[in-house]
């Protein structure tokens, strides 16, 4: 079994979450709800440690970070002999490519240019829901199509 460490980083995140939950929106008992959960889902990545896609394999930008769903948020992670370290623990919402790549990650060759550009081809790449030359739109379409005929 691998074993699961947290980068100083993760940890503040970690203390953010539960920070935010309990203290912002004034609910304790969220908060402690949400990190257990957390934590809960990243001991997972002790027995599987490839759980979580690639970054690379999902937008072709050249890493060793992976990343594994934790609830609402997302766990950067990368994989180093029997250790799993989590980099960041950070909310499915925000920019995660740019915390933790910068700029560069938009800059890359063949990147998308934009975070919505990048999260629709990781969509896309990692559920297999769309082949790649559609459009949303087009999509969209096709399914509402099939859904009323």
């Amino acid at each position: 079994m691998n074993k699961v460490l947290l980068s100083p980083e993760a940890a503040r995140d970690l203390a953010e979450i539960k920070q935010y939950i309990s203290k912002d929106l004034k609910n304790s008992g969220a908060a402690k709800k949400a990190v257990q959960t957390i934590t809960k889902e990243l001991r997972t990545l002790a027995r599987f440690p490839e759980a979580g896609p690639s970054v690379e394999a999902l937008t072709g930008y050249p890493t060793n970070i992976r990343l594994f769903a934790c609830g609402k948020r997302i766990a950067l992670y990368k994989i180093e002999n029997t250790t799993v370290q989590i980099a960041r623990i950070i909310d499915s919402r925000q920019d995660y490519f740019r915390i933790l790549f910068g700029d560069d990650f938009w800059e890359h060759e063949g990147q998308p240019e934009s975070e919505t550009e990048a999260r629709v081809q990781m969509a896309k790449s990692l559920f297999g829901l769309i082949p790649s030359d559609t459009t949303i739109d087009e999509a969209r379409d096709e399914r509402f199509k099939n859904i009323t005929d």
